[in-house]
């Protein structure tokens, strides 16, 4: 009789990973190019195994819904599962009454496809829309006029893709901007529109976008010691920003 000892079975499990991850590369490289193009094969690689393990945590150990996970971590931010502006994913991911993975992917898949319909909009238009008017304001443009900071946000943010904002809700935009005002505190940002900046980030890459391994720029340019002022590395992120928007928007433009 074939015995097959527990560090046999755990070294089957691991070449699996391992095939899986490989396989993960050559997908995510095709469904998101000039992503993977900028992170760099290794940190794809690190992203990919962030997101197995996170999948996990939720009951997602299939190849299909594991694979959903990593697509979504690409297409709304590594810490997607926890931001605001998508209270759908956690209350999905989370649903203990649905405990099969495949309906609960299932599930994610519907309301992202309705997401896509509202938010996206046909070939992407409403998105390069917003990257549009984006791109177009001035770092010194963005201080909100004096009074309700909050209201003034939210107009902006409304302005600047209202598409997005009405799937989302006004609630889960007052949600979203004290943790972007707390963000730059955290930082030392004092100056209004590098506050106004780092609420824009989070709404247009998720909350998480400051540590997020997929954008190592930016957490880069925030903790950069040659730059002593907090509020100069803000004006340099939003410098950088600018070109990677761009980029993006050339790339969506291109498809």
């Amino acid at each position: 009789m074939l015995e097959i000892r527990s560090e046999q079975v755990a070294a089957f499990e691991q070449a699996g990973f391992r095939a899986f991850e490989h396989e993960m590369v050559e997908h995510l490289a095709k469904f998101s190019p000039q992503h993977c193009e900028v992170m760099g094969e290794p940190r794809v690689r690190n992203v990919i195994q962030l997101g197995m393990a996170r999948a996990k945590t939720y009951g997602f150990t299939n190849r299909g819904p594991v694979r959903f996970y990593l697509e979504m971590m690409f297409m709304f931010g590594t810490d997607f599962d926890t931001d605001p502006l998508l209270p759908w994913v956690a209350k999905i991911l989370n649903d203990t009454a649905m405990a099969d993975q495949m309906k609960r992917a299932d599930q994610l898949y519907e309301v992202l496809m309705d997401y896509a319909e509202k938010v996206a909009g046909p070939d992407n238009e409403y998105v390069k829309a917003a990257l549009r008017r984006a791109s177009l304001q001035r770092f010194e443009d963005l201080p909100l006029p004096s009074g309700d900071f909050e209201k003034g946000m939210i107009a902006r943010l409304t302005a600047n893709y209202p598409q997005k904002c009405e799937y989302v809700g006004e609630s889960a935009l007052r949600e979203l901007i004290p943790l972007g005002v707390a963000l730059a505190r955290e930082y030392s940002v004092s100056a209004a529109a590098g506050k106004v900046f780092l609420i824009g980030l989070m709404f247009a890459q998720g909350h998480g976008f400051a540590t997020d391994p997929q954008l190592p720029w930016v957490s880069a340019t925030l903790n950069n010691p040659a730059i002593t002022d907090p509020n100069k590395r803000i004006e340099r992120l939003y410098s950088k920003t600018m070109t990677y928007l761009r980029h993006v928007l050339m790339s969506l433009e291109n498809l």
